[in-house]
């Protein structure tokens, strides 16, 4: 009876341990399994690494080589606006505060000398970045074609060529293409001291004989666009007569479109005038240095939202 017991009990032994083998050898087999395929997983996500790095160090090449083209675009847009020196010989006094958004930009500030009557403008492009800065090649080169090869010179009389010429580039009465500029623009004569002013939007704003300030706005008219009628000038003409000490800003809309302080409001153009008329005191180079900080100081941690371009002049 007893040796029987002791056979079961061993069979029983035996079978215990030979499922267990079999679960081990499933397990073991299941394990193996699991390992090839992390194995095969493993080799594709280091051929995925790596094939995303080789794209990564692409991307970067090539935002380096487009970088680098732009920061030459750069170079050949400051290179056609007027250079210090040219300014310092055109003008008593003056400072030009030009914070592109991008690395290129939308505006620019243009002046040349026909006859006896010097131009000066500043233009605000639709767009920024490289889009703004073709523009503003297309609008310089007009601007100078008007003034020294037709010999136009009356403000009002630009502008009305302008937004033709910019019409006709860019096929506007043909399609959708809307773009264009805003501009301020003056002629001075030295001849009959008088100061010619027109405005595509953007206005004048001046510290007049007696330290008033001034501004006068621009016509409600853009220059770009359809041209529906040829025959009537949208553009009005000012003429202001110089005084010693008169001291004139064009400027775009960027300085005062900018978000930022305690609240992160606009600037606005009114702050922007009494800022310039608070200092108006101070040299223009100083005005100049003035108005840099202010506006860094405004803007604070927020992102620029476009294209700043303010100049200041004292002709005499």
């Amino acid at each position: 009876m007893k040796k029987r017991k002791e056979e079961k009990r061993r069979e029983l032994v035996s079978r215990q341990n030979q499922l267990l083998e079999e679960k081990v050898q499933e397990r073991t087999f299941e394990l193996a399994e699991a390992n090839q395929e992390l194995t095969v997983i493993n080799e594709e996500l280091n051929s995925t690494l790596e094939t995303v790095s080789i794209q990564t160090e692409t991307i970067r090449d090539k935002n380096k080589d487009i970088t680098a083209s732009i920061n030459y675009a750069k170079r050949i847009q400051k290179a056609s606006m007027p250079s210090p020196t040219k300014m310092a010989d055109l003008f008593n006094e003056f400072f030009v505060f030009h914070r592109p958004r991008d690395i290129v930009s939308g505006d620019f500030f243009w002046t040349v000398t026909v006859g006896n009557k010097t131009l000066v403008a500043v233009v605000d492009c639709t767009g920024h970045g490289v889009p703004g800065a073709f523009m503003s090649m297309i609008g310089s080169q007009n601007l100078n074609e008007i003034t020294k090869t037709k010999g136009i010179t009356a403000p009002d009389e630009i502008l009305a060529e302008l937004q033709k010429a910019i019409a006709v580039n860019l096929d506007q009465n043909n399609n959708q293409n809307q773009d264009g500029m805003d501009m301020a623009l003056c002629c001075i004569d030295m001849d009959t001291k008088t100061l010619s002013f027109a405005g595509a939007k953007n206005p004048l704003t001046y510290i007049d004989e007696k330290g008033e300030l001034q501004t006068i706005k621009g016509s409600r008219a853009s220059i770009g666009g359809q041209v529906e009628d040829t025959d009537t000038n949208p553009f009005e003409r000012h003429d202001i007569q110089l005084k010693e000490g008169m001291q004139f800003y064009l400027y775009s809309d960027g300085y005062q479109d900018q978000f930022g302080g305690p609240d992160g409001k606009k600037f606005m153009s009114r702050r922007l005038r009494e800022h310039l008329y608070s200092h108006r005191k101070n040299s223009l180079e100083k005005q100049g240095e003035l108005l840099e900080e202010t506006f860094d100081n405004w803007r604070g941690r927020e992102r620029q939202i476009d294209d700043v371009m303010v100049i200041g002049i004292k002709v005499f």
